[in-house]
């Protein structure tokens, strides 16, 4: 469910409605915009719908949601996500390709990746050890620098956080 803010509502209105939404055992997330606040609750239903909420000072409306992924819907986040990944950015306009091995079992595994990826001018090259185990090996060092992401190959000829 969300709780869409009047434009105009206080700090205390927002407040008082988290309070309430926690009272009942929910959990209020707020997303703050540059008009309206929206607090997205999650939790039993049956006992969110018996708040008042629409009653209280500062609420505009009520949204019921039925779908799942509330939290990064439209409804609750208006906004393009966009992430920064060491000078490359995810989301949004920007296009970013990431590619790696889904598991990694040697060192030499994960470098030959990072240049395949490197070579396809793939951005980042992502990879993930395939135990506990590999985490902890001297070779940790050589998984982690060749998984980093690079800036663009337009602008860097050679990418410092790939293996040459």
């Amino acid at each position: 469910m969300m709780v869409i803010m009047h434009e105009m509502a206080t700090e205390e209105e927002v407040a008082h409605v988290v309070a309430r939404v926690e009272e009942v055992g929910a959990s209020a997330h707020i997303s703050s915009g540059e008009r309206v606040t929206i607090i997205g609750v999650i939790g039993d239903r049956e006992e969110i719908t018996q708040l008042p909420l629409e009653a209280m000072p500062g609420v505009d409306r009520v949204v019921a949601i039925l779908r799942p992924y509330k939290l990064v819907s439209r409804e609750f986040q208006q906004r393009d996500t966009v992430i920064d990944v060491r000078g490359a950015r995810i989301g949004g306009g920007h296009f970013a390709i990431i590619a790696g091995p889904c598991s990694v079992e040697t060192p030499e595994q994960v470098l030959a990746a990072a240049r395949a990826v490197k070579a396809a001018a793939a951005r980042c090259c992502v990879a993930a050890p395939s135990s506990r185990a590999a985490l902890r090996t001297p070779s940790r060092a050589s998984a982690r620098k060749a998984s980093r992401c690079s800036p663009p190959r337009a602008t860097t000829p050679a990418c410092p956080s790939s293996p040459r």
